[in-house]
């Protein structure tokens, strides 16, 4: 924090610009996308047969440009913030239990989707993170949670014509 003096004589904390936590997340985040990219330029070539639709890059690369695009703006928030959530959320006490739990979960998830399969993957997660962060209207949840998969898959199974990995249950939307 900077140090002003207000017309007393007392010396006062000034306000930074920008969060200098928001930025240093913006830039572990910036540095993550940068290498990913990085990682997308050695996917194997494919045909042309193949590639009509979306070639193997394009997809996560659309990814990192909305995530480093989200985070550029993120050291710049509160200025887009109404009046009453200008204040910071951060607790005094670090990072919440439930916070710990959520990425907990989603490592779990992540690291067992190969054997769930993406379909299975993602109802888990739509049914899951609100059910761990608090929503208690289960029939809402699920309901949320088959349509948003059944969106999902028919979006990229059959308008995008993306493979969606079947896992060990096989379990895939629409026959494919």
């Amino acid at each position: 924090m900077n140090r002003q003096q207000d017309h007393s004589g007392e010396e006062t904390k000034r306000a930074l610009p920008i969060d200098l936590g928001d930025l240093a997340i913006t830039a572990i985040l910036l540095v993550g996308c940068f290498y990913l990219y990085y990682e997308t330029t050695k996917f194997d070539e494919v045909s042309e047969v193949l590639g009509q639709n979306i070639l193997p890059e394009q997809f996560p690369r659309i990814l990192l440009y909305i995530i480093g695009a989200l985070a550029l703006v993120l050291p710049f928030e509160k200025y887009f913030q109404p009046e009453p959530w200008k204040k910071s959320t951060r607790g005094k006490d670090g990072i919440s239990t439930k916070t710990w739990i959520t990425i907990l979960f989603i490592l779990a998830v992540v690291l067992l989707s190969p054997y769930l399969g993406t379909v299975l993957t993602i109802l888990t997660v739509t049914i899951s993170l609100p059910l761990l962060w608090g929503e208690r209207r289960w029939l809402l949840i699920l309901i949320f949670g088959m349509l948003f998969t059944a969106a999902v898959t028919f979006l990229f199974e059959d308008v995008l014509k993306v493979y969606f990995e079947p896992g060990l249950f096989k379990i895939s939307l629409f026959g494919h």
